[in-house]
């Protein structure tokens, strides 16, 4: 441990010879004061968890995994979190414990929405939500949440447009959701290296079962002077491990550039969309993608309109297989449920003309 940390500030002093220091030397030194007091307490270097694990010989990781797979059986052990949506978890198994889930989605597809209704739907098995908000302020974020459980339209609430009988299911709601264990965080000025350190610290204090956060590339930059698909690759680097050392998921949503929109066809996303593709590829463990065939002007598979109708593509997955989920929504964007295909899909079923 002591060789590798003087290595690495050797490696510094060189990167950083005849530079002004910024904020990437102030997050590795305060990744390396990290390991000195892990020395300070008597780590060994394979006790020092930070920067090595301990080898597990194949007796050890199949005792592990027949373990956990007896526990969950019994109920002991939950190794995935359900997303609430039945289509949605045949094809991904879950939301595994130490999985990075991306969700990716060009604007106006209701990707923050859809994010809310996973929240409400987790909760609802008494699992902890830690939420980091870069895109919405804390209260349209709890506009939306309130919306999700009352199907109360999200633009009637701001405007305080609400029916005698609206008002009662607000405030039924609000006190229901006050006792959620949801824990938002809004900053929009924080930059990525000190978010990596805010998540660490925030897990520690919160506890969380799973950590939203929406979205990647709206967490602050470190200014012009630096190179913004290396910041998001070493954040996406960071949460994989973070996700793997707190054993929990993190689920991130993700822009989809407009490469989808300029192809012809469908224009359903692939994984070459992703903005800074490369990392956010790589390093995610499942990548689903928002899509709506109305917003295009498309027809179901039938032709037939496609109002109301949301397609989860899944088009990376590590732990099942690639397929597309079905979610019929509200046109506000306020409640999302399973698709059944014996349901019509259509303007008459949101009380508009055909």
């Amino acid at each position: 441990m002591k060789n590798e940390i003087i290595e690495h500030l050797s490696q510094l002093v060189k990167e950083y010879d005849g530079k002004l220091p910024d904020e990437k030397l102030k997050y590795q030194l305060k990744q390396l004061v990290s390991h000195l007091d892990d020395l300070g307490q008597g780590a060994s270097l394979i006790e020092s968890k930070k920067i090595f694990s301990t080898a597990k010989s194949m007796d050890n990781l199949v005792s592990e995994l027949l373990n956990k797979y007896k526990n969950e059986k019994e109920g002991h052990y939950i190794y995935q979190l359900k997303s609430g949506f039945e289509q949605l978890d045949k094809i991904t198994n879950g939301f595994g414990k130490g999985e990075v889930i991306v969700i990716g989605g060009r604007p106006g597809m209701g990707t923050t929405s859809f994010m809310i209704q996973l929240v409400s739907n987790i909760v609802e098995d008494n699992k902890s939500v830690l939420f980091y908000s870069f895109d919405l302020p804390d209260e349209q974020l709890l506009t939306k949440l309130i919306a999700c459980k009352t199907k109360i339209p999200g633009n009637k609430i701001n405007q305080f447009k609400l029916s005698d009988k609206e008002h009662v299911k607000l405030f039924e709601a609000a006190d229901d959701i006050a006792k959620l264990p949801i824990f938002i965080v809004g900053n929009p000025e924080i930059n990525v290296y000190d978010f990596i350190e805010r998540c660490r610290l925030d897990l520690l204090k919160i506890k969380p079962e799973i950590i939203f956060i929406d979205s990647l590339q709206l967490i602050g930059n470190m200014g012009k002077h630096y190179d913004r698909d290396e910041e998001l690759s070493l954040l996406m680097r960071e949460l994989k491990v973070i996700a793997r050392s707190f054993n929990i998921p993190i689920v991130i949503s993700s822009q989809v550039s407009r490469d989808a929109e300029m192809r012809g066809g469908s224009k359903k996303p692939i994984l070459s969309d992703l903005r800074s593709s490369g990392s956010i590829e790589e390093e995610a463990d499942k990548v689903i993608f928002v899509y709506r065939p109305e917003y295009y002007g498309f027809g179901d598979n039938e032709g037939n309109s496609a109002l109301g109708l949301m397609e989860l593509i899944v088009a990376k997955n590590n732990s099942g297989f690639l397929a597309s989920a079905f979610l019929k929504y509200d046109l506000y964007f306020t409640h999302f449920t399973d698709f059944e295909e014996n349901i019509p899909i259509s303007k008459s079923d949101w009380g508009l003309e055909d």
